[in-house]
């Protein structure tokens, strides 16, 4: 994986024009049994909510018509039809959204599997794809799935916006390589994390990667199963602001999360003493980066 560490000459030039869209973040009901069928009538339904409150992108969580990322109680890879992409490239045209779909699927050419967020438009087109980077261990280990080893940054008709599957959101450089390619908007896909510390502990990360990367975050799970026991974490759907506040949340209920944001993300909270006032300090922040100082981050 290579990242491009150096500043880009266009982030020299004066900010864009503020804009305003609505980000839409979800909450799917647990599916412990991978029902693909359920799952896509949740995953539908989802969308269409999303939708009558105006969204323009919406983020579905990892591996979303089947229950999230593989586990101990797996026993095979769920992998999605074409009739769901169909179906949500169909709601994706209808509502003029964009939406991330990630799925499990089998690669052609090598015969692995691979999860994967697909990113449809407003025309319900195919607009990109983005393949998980950091796989949890069952995922490596007992269904061999394939890494994907890039990580791209999107181009929407609102601006730039990075994806991110899962355990990828717990690795900072990721976020950091799709905000030196200018993303201002992070979409993070999450999946049921049982015994991840605390809901209050995976809602302050979600807030620092928004502070760090001076982006908003779409952030996407499945509602904790019951019945809750002492040590669950409690998982949600939520909108966080490059502030940090969090915007929109489904209360750790199945439900949607739509906010309004504004962009560029990276206007006026934080940055160097004697930085332009003009200039996004999404600049002066770029300008005092040593990345020499950082080869440990790649090794």
């Amino acid at each position: 994986l290579v990242v491009d560490l150096t500043v880009r000459s266009d982030w020299a030039q004066k900010p864009a024009e503020p804009r305003t869209i609505k980000l839409g973040a979800v909450c799917l009901p647990p599916n412990p049994q991978r029902d693909l069928a359920a799952g896509r009538e949740a995953v539908c339904n989802a969308i269409a909510a999303c939708a009558k409150l105006g969204a323009d992108l919406v983020c579905l969580p990892e591996n979303c018509f089947a229950g999230g990322a593989l586990d101990a109680q797996a026993t095979s890879v769920p992998v999605a039809t074409g009739d769901g992409l169909a179906v949500v490239a169909g709601l994706c045209l209808a509502n003029r959204l964009w939406a991330v779909l990630p799925i499990y699927r089998q690669n052609s050419h090598t015969g692995r599997h691979e999860s994967v967020a697909l990113l449809f438009d407003r025309q319900g087109r195919l607009a990109g794809q983005y393949v998980k980077t950091h796989l949890n261990e069952f995922e490596r280990t007992r269904f061999d799935l394939a890494p994907g080893d890039a990580l791209p940054v999107f181009q929407a008709d609102f601006g730039k916006f990075g994806l991110l599957l899962g355990e990828d959101f717990l690795q900072p450089e990721a976020g950091r390589a799709l905000f030196l390619q200018g993303a201002e908007v992070l979409c993070w896909a999450g999946s049921p994390m049982p015994f991840f510390p605390s809901a209050r502990m995976l809602k302050l990360l979600t807030s620092s990667r928004a502070i760090d990367n001076f982006a908003h975050v779409a952030a996407s799970n499945f509602e904790t199963e019951p019945p809750w026991r002492p040590g669950l974490c409690l998982r949600t759907g939520c909108v966080v602001e490059a502030r940090g506040t969090v915007a929109a949340d489904t209360a750790y209920r199945p439900g949607v999360a739509v906010a309004p944001v504004t962009l560029p993300a990276s206007r006026p909270f934080y940055g160097s003493f004697g930085a332009p006032a003009a200039f996004d300090l999404r600049l002066s922040t770029l300008r005092q980066r040593r990345p020499h100082l950082f080869a440990a981050c790649a090794t």
